[in-house]
């Protein structure tokens, strides 16, 4: 039998205070029995009712969290998608913006086109339209500018009714597709046919193409243009007629011959200046605006208006010599002679009297010849100044201008031109116009015969 040792006892350590809490929080559970169970019980299905009913606003607020937490693991701003959002809004809207612009532009184009198309400045008109063009590849009134602004557009300089003909009648289609209601015809085609029916002989009928014209739109000032110019045709014509039935002593078909002359010119003067008037910057229209006063010897408005033409092209060379002519009718040699001076520097400058603006002809009714002088030579026209300048010199009736006159006689004598005979005719009739006390003091026709042979 094994001997019987002594148990240790088991040494107990004192609880700590926090642990001595917990078992007493356990206890008091254990003592509270079933009520205590079951009051968590209904806490706990509260509970759970509660996030059943808010299953949608916890799913959201889970979905945020995790979208904030990657903003902050990737770096990403959590309003980029707004940023984004408003770029492409703010793209759209530029888009918009510069679309709106083009269409601005282009319309702004196109209407100054048609304004240079009233006046009949064809090629800076086909610029204003290529640029529209260029913006608007779909612009049918792109296309139509362009074709009307090189209707007169020919291969060799030459007028060809057949093809100008043509070209009207492709822009009549075209303008059947962009007509208006309110516009029954084309104003511009109405210059074109105009135009065509002139070359034709048709004056009539091109003067009531340019009316039709200015009738459909009084701002084609290129109709009012051509109207006093057939206007003033007619009149030279019924006063030519009236001249030599007034010759042979019909004297009531020269009276009435005079009338219709009256009414030609005062037509013409009321066109000239509704051109002016549409147009006032234009040279050509105000040039020709002068001619008819000076024609109509109305000298004061004609000073006024050559003047304003050399103001607004001084490089433009007629006016100078138009001018001269009234001011030497008037007695007004110095101030003649200094225009007379100007022009024949411009001729001598070869850039200027070949710029387009210069090549255009000079034609002039002579009494002397049939028909009518016309000079279209750069030498021809430098003929005719030396030898207007040279009568103006020599209306001073002293040695030192007789003297110059001299020496633009010789310039003169010098080109030995083939026409010179007609450039004498022309000389001789603005000789022959001025007034009688003027010409009473001059032996300048004598002196152009001794100077200046007639060519063989």
């Amino acid at each position: 039998m094994a001997p019987d040792y002594p148990r240790k006892r088991r040494l107990r350590q004192p609880l700590a205070p926090r642990q001595r809490r917990e078992l007493a929080r356990l206890l008091a559970v254990l003592a509270a029995g079933p009520a205590r169970q079951e009051k968590s019980a209904s806490k706990l299905s509260r509970a759970l009712d509660w996030a059943s009913g808010h299953f949608n606003l916890l799913a959201s607020a889970a979905a945020l969290l995790v979208f904030l937490g990657a903003c902050v693991i990737f770096h990403v701003s959590p309003l980029h998608p707004l940023h984004k959002i408003a770029n492409e809004q703010g793209e759209y809207k530029r888009q918009e913006d510069k679309e709106k612009f083009i269409k601005t532009v282009v319309a702004r184009r196109l209407e100054m086109g048609c304004e240079l198309l009233n006046e009949g400045l064809y090629e800076p008109a086909k610029e204003e339209f290529n640029k529209a063009l260029n913006l608007d590849k779909d612009s049918l009134p792109a296309e139509l500018g362009i074709l009307k602004s090189e209707v007169y557009n020919l291969l060799q300089g030459e007028w060809n009714p057949a093809l100008i003909e043509k070209r009207v009648k492709v822009i009549e289609k075209y303008c059947e597709k962009l007509k208006k209601p309110d516009v029954p015809e084309d104003p511009h085609v109405l210059v074109f046919k105009g135009d065509i029916n002139y070359r034709d002989d048709n004056t009539d009928e091109a003067i009531r193409c340019f009316q039709k014209a200015v009738k459909i739109d009084p701002n084609v000032s290129q109709a009012y243009f051509k109207l006093g110019f057939l206007h003033k045709k007619k009149g030279d014509q019924a006063l030519a007629l009236g001249l030599l039935h007034e010759k042979k002593g019909d004297q009531a078909v020269a009276l009435r011959l005079f009338q219709e002359n009256s009414s030609e010119q005062a037509l013409a003067l009321y066109n000239y200046q509704k051109a002016v008037e549409k147009s006032k910057w234009n040279t050509r229209y105000r040039d020709n605006l002068a001619c008819q006063y000076a024609q109509m010897k109305d000298h004061e408005n004609a000073i006024k208006h050559y003047t304003k033409a050399i103001h607004l092209e001084p490089d433009f060379i007629p006016p100078y010599l138009e001018l001269s002519d009234v001011l030497r009718q008037n007695g007004k040699f110095k101030e003649a002679s200094k225009c007379q001076e100007r022009a024949v520097l411009l001729l001598e400058d070869q850039r200027v009297a070949a710029s387009p603006k210069n090549q255009g002809g000079w034609i002039f009714s002579c009494d002397l010849l049939p028909g009518k002088v016309k000079l279209y030579e750069i030498p021809e026209k430098q003929a005719y100044a030396y030898l207007s300048l040279a009568l103006t010199l020599h209306l001073f009736d002293k040695k030192p201008e007789a003297l110059e006159a001299l020496h633009y006689l010789k310039k003169a004598r010098s080109l030995k031109l083939k026409t010179m005979s007609q450039v004498l005719s022309v000389v001789r009739q603005d000789y022959a116009h001025l007034p009688d006390q003027i010409k009473k003091k001059s032996d300048f026709c004598e002196i152009l015969k001794r100077e200046i042979p007639a060519p063989e």
